[in-house]
């Protein structure tokens, strides 16, 4: 038997129960995504010199390494063609006793290759010799030769016991080939490309293109796109390869068609011309994670904002700074007791 009072008692609603939310810690803005294109403040062409032409035999250059002055960047007929620092390409075939600019360009990249050592003098002697054949063997090539007949004076003076002269043996002299050694801007520098092995190579062929100076990811974001993104906002990002590194933003600068440049720095190796995956954890550049609130759970009296945290199943108003609000979050800070408010503590909702 069930009374009418149980009845009624059964029939009501049951009491009010407080809804409430925990806090979180994190940051107010979302993570964001943007592709951008690792890039270059310079970019040199090695071409191939007049004299060159054949096919390339090998390379072991790969896109992102690095080049040193004196390094071979491929072979072309089974013989090296190597990079050096200087302004303009050779117009002829040195050797010893050769004088000119041209040696002396030479003779300065030896310098810079750490082959020759003295101040240049523009005359090919035995010191330029002697370093030509080192910066050979760092390539793991001898040094070309070219036959070198002696002075007349020394061949005459020469003779047999009837009066003949003798025959003087030619002597090889170390040279340098037009063909083999390309001269181009500063260096160390990055490959950015570099010619396949089986390609046919002619004068004017671009052998690689090298990157110098810093490098940088580089993306075009439409404004409305930009939200919260803030210079030095940090960011992970990988591409097609795996290749993954850390990357900043240095700066945001209007770009062409009403696009906004963002300009990352970076660590970690990249190939110009490629394109990578940016993941940005704190698109505002926050100082640190803060207490994350729904801002239901705010209440504003008198210009004090306030939550009720629910402490052993019993609530109390604390008061609390509003850091920044973004669609129905907040970022909040006790203004009293910074205990009583953590990731985890449950806030009522109005």
């Amino acid at each position: 038997m069930v009374s009418p009072e149980q009845v009624a008692a059964q029939a009501e609603p049951p009491p009010p129960t407080p809804v409430v939310a925990a806090l979180r810690e994190g940051y107010l803005h979302g993570t964001m995504t943007m592709t951008a294109t690792a890039v270059s403040s310079g970019v040199h062409e090695v071409v191939a010199p007049k004299a060159l032409d054949g096919v390339v035999t090998f390379s072991d250059f790969a896109v992102a390494g690095e080049v040193q002055a004196g390094s071979a960047v491929v072979r072309v007929n089974g013989r090296p063609v190597i990079v050096m620092a200087g302004p303009f390409p050779l117009y002829r075939d040195l050797t010893s006793g050769d004088t000119g600019d041209d040696v002396l360009m030479l003779q300065r990249a030896l310098v810079d290759a750490g082959h020759l050592r003295g101040t240049p003098d523009g005359v090919f002697g035995a010191r330029t010799a002697a370093a030509v054949r080192a910066l050979y063997r760092t390539v793991g090539f001898p040094a070309p030769t070219t036959a070198v007949a002696p002075e007349p004076a020394v061949a005459a003076s020469s003779a047999t016991a009837d009066g003949e002269p003798l025959v003087a043996p030619v002597r090889p002299a170390t040279m340098v080939r037009a063909a083999e050694l390309v001269f181009t801007g500063a260096l160390p520098a990055q490959v950015g490309s570099v010619v396949p092995v089986g390609a046919t190579v002619e004068p004017g062929t671009v052998l690689a293109s090298l990157t110098v100076g810093a490098t940088e990811l580089r993306a075009d974001v439409p404004p409305e796109a930009i939200g919260p993104l803030a210079v030095g906002a940090a960011a992970t990002f990988v591409g097609d390869g795996g290749a993954a590194g850390l990357a900043q933003v240095e700066s945001i600068t209007p770009g062409q068609d009403g696009q906004m440049q963002v300009h990352w720095s970076l660590e970690g190796a990249v190939a110009v011309g490629t394109d990578y995956v940016l993941t940005v954890e704190n698109p505002a550049a926050q100082d640190a994670p803060t207490l994350l609130a729904p801002i239901a759970a705010l209440v504003s009296r008198g210009g004090v904002d306030t939550v009720t945290v629910r402490e052993d199943d019993v609530f109390r108003e604390v008061a609390v700074e509003v850091l920044g609000m973004q669609g129905a979050v907040a970022a909040i800070r006790a203004q009293d007791d910074a205990g009583v408010l953590r990731a985890g503590s449950e806030v009522r909702l109005v």
